[in-house]
């Protein structure tokens, strides 16, 4: 009975989803199921009589397996199915089939029966599972696959590659071709881990042979997790844009929700940790109330007084949707160097600002030449290891399809502007790895504007990006996370380079609390003073 309902649930999939492929049969003449069809627009998320549906799939290589999360269930109770036997392919995609209106993403099966009556082992409901799986706890389904060849089999297939600037090079040049086979194991591992999966997906999906790499699972999972979760920030960000139509001016988008659809290829291609809104101070507390109807709530690790002084108010979190959205009256914090720069004033900025539209609703956003600020400004302003390539990808694809800059105004912007020091590091670099094109003469004028690098200090710059973000080296006793942190800090500082390269040296030393726990053994309570380590 449960395989006859299997069969007739396939293609109500079919229909419903559209992004499915029919059956098909192998060379060892077993019927394979139904297949997702990754290349067609959408997103994993169809409608039942129940409730929404949002599967994705989180790739667990330690385990064999692939741990799969409705985003949408969370009121659920967890839900574990195992396929355990010998005939799971590990080679093959990801598949879809939908059981009691419970949508379940599973490895193609060289098995006649339904994943649910494998062997012996027959589930009649869900099973409580106790994994935690953090904030995104759901209903989850893992399917184990078999373990074919040692991990240091595997990884030596893969022939020695360069950094991910290759990645970032196939961007730049719109490849899909790229060989998966340029890359090392712990490099595709990186480049999923730093955001960068979704791109690799993309550039290496004409590549015939990368679908017999036995790290293709995990590209395949970032993938459509990419799918999933920005399919679910736009949905929220149009149901944001509904209820504000009509009560307050339109919003202006920023970063990610802005140029995921206005310079990226693909929108899914851009990972957001939230959405972000600039408005004026005076609509904050309209939307913010209108947030809260559709059941978003504040969520914050810092105390309300924080935010006071702080470029957004406090972050407000959707339960349901796990979506985070941070309400901007500024860019930057106005105390920060950056904040009171005369580009980033809100004079200035409303002067960028151009009408736009998402999903066919008003919206405001910057301008091409602002954006090229404000993105380089950001990502050195909250520079991040994980993730610091997402930033170059921002302004890679900005380059590539924004049409004609006028230099001359950014020029003007960031004469004597701290900005112009982060303008000038990230297309450097970009255009060290030949990324960009960018005229000389510009790269001339930006030298002359910024006061924080000489040759020694931008090499030294240029250098701890390429091995610790573009290579994705480990941290070490030499270059700690807090030996990297204040190098990056010291050597931004505005200033002569001389001084700032004494000056970091002088940071490195090891801090009173160091010194104190080295000596007594005891950790010290930090304090107001003794905090800047």
């Amino acid at each position: 009975m449960a395989a006859l309902r299997w069969v007739l649930l396939i293609p109500r999939v079919v229909q419903e989803t559209q992004l499915v492929e029919p059956m098909e049969r192998c060379d060892d003449s077993l019927p394979r199921g139904i297949g997702i069809n990754l290349e067609r627009p959408g997103q994993l998320v169809c409608d039942f009589p129940d409730r929404a549906l949002a599967i994705a799939p989180m790739p667990n290589e330690t385990r064999r397996r692939v741990d799969l999360v409705d985003l949408l269930g969370l009121a659920v109770e967890h839900h574990h199915l195992s396929v355990d036997g010998p005939d799971a392919d590990v080679r093959s995609s990801l598949r879809i089939v939908v059981y009691h209106g419970v949508t379940m993403v599973h490895r193609r099966l060289r098995c006649s029966q339904p994943p649910w009556e494998h062997g012996s082992r027959r589930l009649n409901g869900p099973q409580r599972s106790g994994r935690d799986l953090g904030q995104r706890a759901a209903s989850v389904v893992s399917l184990t696959c078999p373990r074919a060849h040692a991990e240091s089999d595997l990884e030596a297939t893969i022939p020695t590659a360069p950094a991910l600037t290759l990645l970032l090079q196939a961007a730049s040049q719109n490849r899909t071709d790229l060989p998966l086979a340029d890359f090392r194991a712990e490099q595709i591992r990186w480049a999923v881990e730093t955001g960068l999966g979704p791109l690799l997906r993309r550039s290496t999906a004409n590549d015939p042979k990368a679908r017999t790499s036995p790290l293709w699972p995990l590209v395949q999972g970032a993938d459509l997790t990419a799918r999933v979760i920005v399919g679910e920030q736009m949905d929220a960000m149009d149901e944001i844009l509904r209820v504000c139509e009509g009560q307050t001016p339109p919003l202006t988008l920023l970063k990610g929700i802005s140029i995921c659809e206005q310079y990226y290829p693909e929108p899914h291609l851009r990972l957001m940790r939230d959405i972000d809104v600039l408005v004026d101070q005076e609509t904050i507390p309209t939307v913010e109330s209108l947030l809260l109807q559709l059941g978003y709530r504040r969520d914050s690790e810092y105390p309300p007084e924080f935010y006071d002084a702080h470029h957004h108010v406090t972050p407000l979190f959707h339960p349901r949707r796990r979506v985070w959205v941070e309400i901007h009256h500024g860019l930057f914090p106005a105390r920060s160097q950056l904040g009171s720069a005369r580009v980033f004033s809100l004079e200035n900025l409303r002067a960028e600002f151009r009408p736009s539209e998402f999903r066919g609703r008003p919206v405001n956003c910057l301008g091409d030449e602002m954006q090229v600020v404000y993105l380089a400004s950001h990502w050195t302003f909250g520079f991040r290891r994980v993730g610091g390539m997402v930033g170059m990808l921002d302004l890679i694809y900005l380059l590539k399809n924004a049409r004609t800059l006028r230099w001359e105004r950014i020029l003007d912007w960031l004469n004597g502007s701290i900005a112009s020091t982060s303008v000038y590091l990230l297309l450097t670099y970009l255009g060290r790895h030949r990324l960009v094109d960018i005229a000389p003469e510009i790269l001339r004028e930006l030298f002359l504007r910024q006061r924080s690098f000489g040759r020694l200090n931008l090499k030294t710059l240029h250098a701890v990006i390429d091995r610790y973000v573009a290579s994705g080296r480990e941290f070490g006793q030499l270059v700690s996370e807090r030996n990297f942190d204040i190098l990056w800090r010291t050597l931004l500082l505005p200033g002569p380079p001389s001084r700032n390269a004494l000056l970091l040296l002088w940071n490195l030393l090891p801090s009173r609390v160091w010194f104190m726990r080295q000596v007594t053994g005891k950790s010290v309570t930090k304090t107001p003073e003794n905090r800047g380590w």
